[in-house]
């Protein structure tokens, strides 16, 4: 579903691994830096999805678009503010998949 690297980034915590504890939440175990922190986060998919869109564009000047179409979802991404484009289609069952699968890319190549 979304690496924990990619977690890491969007979450800005050291991620250590996540589970799925329902169809539309995971909970995140995090690295703690102290005894008083919390070991773990429950977060929405759906909001982990919108933050991905947000780091895309917020560190990456890339804008992450979302499309539903028939058999799943499909996403589109354009850079913007840098020269150089990008056109890329993922296409997944879930807008979420989709949104992750985008934003793995971007972090596997961060040099575009």
């Amino acid at each position: 579903m979304i690496s924990k690297e990619l977690l890491s980034e969007v979450l800005e915590k050291s991620v250590v691994s996540y589970t799925e504890i329902s169809k539309n939440m995971i909970r995140v175990y995090l690295h703690k830096e102290n005894y008083f922190e919390q070991g773990y986060i429950d977060i929405n998919i759906y909001e982990l999805a919108h933050k991905c869109k947000e780091w895309a564009l917020l560190n990456n000047n890339i804008k992450i678009y979302s499309l539903l179409v028939k058999d799943g979802a499909k996403v589109n991404i354009h850079k913007v503010l840098k020269l150089g484009t990008i056109d890329k289609t993922f296409r997944a069952n879930t807008e979420p998949e989709a949104i992750f699968k985008a934003c793995q890319y971007i972090l596997s190549n961060k040099d575009m």
